[in-house]
């Protein structure tokens, strides 16, 4: 599981593995394991045919445009099929994901604290890593709301800390030639939602419109069915049966969260783990991976031990 693949050394650049690390992990992985996409693992499931061995599907989420700049070009080096699962208003529309906003309001400004209209919590950040601490933590709070209660609370989140909210902030985000591009050789594309909402805080019918409308707009942009789906933030409480329910129900056929594990063939397909990669020594991730293959005596001997 990656989102973003670039060498920005900003601290307020989250979830990004340098460009680097992530050729020297595609390398290393082609050579232990059969990568297939979410989509060719699905369609042997459904056709009750086997996995092969070692088998591992690469995911990124969001959409960010250093997909297509970054890891495209390493991914079509070793050959290495991928999903990647977009934010459909963010690349429809061109703006930056709702975090990425707030993100981007905590590195402009020059306050040390902050205080919210209508809240007795006083945050207190004296130094830089102090403000990455506190806009962590704002964002867990933002996650709770609903999508508009959240814009709202963005707004007086730039008040407060004496930014000025950019009318466009520089795009990130992919844009739709980009991705029939890679499409064309041979990225798979699912939804993640319109707005990035945690689905289970909203209502239903507001879910309905983030699930269909990006299924919609991105089978329209790429001509190809969209089976696949990432649930935004993905852990347990973040979606619920009510939500599976309508991704059966519109048409999706698997699902994956942020939970961390391997999945079998018997495994529910809307509640599919994944692995996250933060390790960028070469010898953590291998180490991390091997967890995985313990069991699989063909593959220990496969994996090399010196001049990783």
């Amino acid at each position: 599981m990656y989102h973003r693949v670039n060498s920005n050394n900003s601290l307020f650049t989250i979830d990004a593995v340098p460009t680097f690390v992530f050729e020297r992990q595609m390398e290393y992985i082609s050579g232990i394991f059969n990568i297939l996409s979410i989509d060719e693992i699905l369609d042997r499931l459904e056709q009750k045919r086997k996995l092969p061995k070692r088998c591992m599907a690469i995911t990124f989420d969001d959409g960010y445009e250093d997909n297509y700049t970054n890891a495209f070009p390493v991914l079509r080096k070793y050959k290495i099929p991928a999903t990647i699962f977009l934010t459909v208003g963010c690349i429809e529309n061109g703006t930056a994901l709702w975090f990425e906003k707030v993100l981007y309001a905590f590195e402009k400004t020059e306050k040390q604290y902050l205080k919210l209209p209508e809240s007795e919590n006083i945050f207190y950040f004296p130094n830089l890593q102090e403000k990455y601490k506190t806009a962590v933590q704002v964002l867990e709070i933002l996650k709770k709301l609903s999508g508009a209660a959240r814009l709202k609370e963005i707004s007086k989140i730039y008040s407060a800390l004496c930014v000025e909210e950019p009318e466009t902030q520089p795009n990130q985000m992919l844009n739709w030639e980009q991705i029939q591009e890679m499409v064309k050789n041979g990225i798979s594309i699912g939804s993640h939602t319109m707005t990035h909402p945690i689905l289970s805080k909203i209502h239903i019918e507001e879910a309905k419109r983030e699930i269909i409308s990006s299924k919609e707009i991105i089978g329209n942009r790429i001509n190809q069915p969209v089976r696949l789906f990432a649930y935004p933030n993905g852990r347990p409480s973040d979606f619920n049966d009510d939500i599976i329910e309508l991704l059966k129900k519109v048409g999706y056929k698997a699902a994956v969260t942020t939970s961390y594990g391997l999945n079998s063939s018997k495994d529910d397909h809307y509640r599919w783990k994944r692995i996250l990669t933060w390790e960028h020594d070469l010898h953590l991730f291998a180490l991390s991976l091997s967890y995985f293959l313990i069991n699989d005596e063909e593959s220990i001997k496969r994996i090399p031990l010196y001049g990783i």
